[in-house]
């Protein structure tokens, strides 16, 4: 480890993934889908630098490596009259994520262990045909939090959280449709007591806006 140090790593990557989907429809208005993203290493590469206390910054090649998770998704959608109910379950397979190792070309490698566990999140949403042209939309979810408390570090300290969103979507002619979204993400309060942390985390959200075009040919 390099203590007090701080370090900076600028780089890039580009990995490849794949997704399977199996899509079920016993009636019109119901639909029933399977989907499955794969989980994709990405292996950063690129330039650092580190600060050291009594050495200075030292200018380094560097590199690491981090999964985005696998990710297997139950829905299904039910319409009646001018109304679409949706609900999605998901797991999120972050148990992958076992330990964050960071390689320096010349100095010693770093090491957090991290240990991860695999997540399950709900969501329920609910489309609304205004008219021909205009589509309302709202959801809610919920999304359970990967780090477990012995690994929780302030540059992430991840929490169980509510996602609240509303959008519109119009039908600007027959293929194709736009479409808008503003969604608030809230992080519950959690407290943490480790060897390293003794306190409680708190007042964590995010606002994320969204905008998308379709073109059906």
């Amino acid at each position: 480890a390099l203590g007090s140090s701080t370090m900076a790593l600028d780089g890039d990557t580009t990995e490849w993934g794949w997704n399977a989907a199996v899509d079920f429809k016993p009636m019109d208005n119901l639909n029933f889908a399977l989907t499955y993203r794969s989980k994709v290493d990405l292996g950063w590469e690129g330039d650092a630098t580190v600060s050291i206390p009594g050495m200075g910054t030292i200018a380094t090649g560097g590199g690491t490596t981090v999964p985005a998770p696998a990710v297997l998704a139950f829905s299904t959608a039910y319409t009646v009259g001018d109304f679409t109910f949706d609900l999605t379950i998901d797991q999120t397979f972050w148990s992958d994520y076992e330990d964050l190792v960071i390689e320096f070309d010349l100095l010693p490698n770093v090491e957090q262990t991290k240990d991860w566990e695999d997540t399950i999140a709900v969501r329920l949403g609910v489309d609304y045909r205004l008219n021909d042209t205009v589509t309302l939309m709202a959801g809610i979810a919920y999304d359970e939090n990967p780090v477990p408390d012995e690994h929780v570090g302030f540059e992430l300290p991840d929490s169980d959280a509510w996602l609240f969103s509303f959008g519109a979507k119009f039908q600007v002619t027959e293929n194709m449709q736009v479409g808008g979204a503003l969604l608030y993400d809230y992080k519950e309060e959690r407290d943490v007591t480790t060897s390293t942390i003794n306190g409680t985390f708190s007042n964590a959200s995010a606002i994320l806006v969204s905008a998308g075009i379709a073109y059906q040919f």
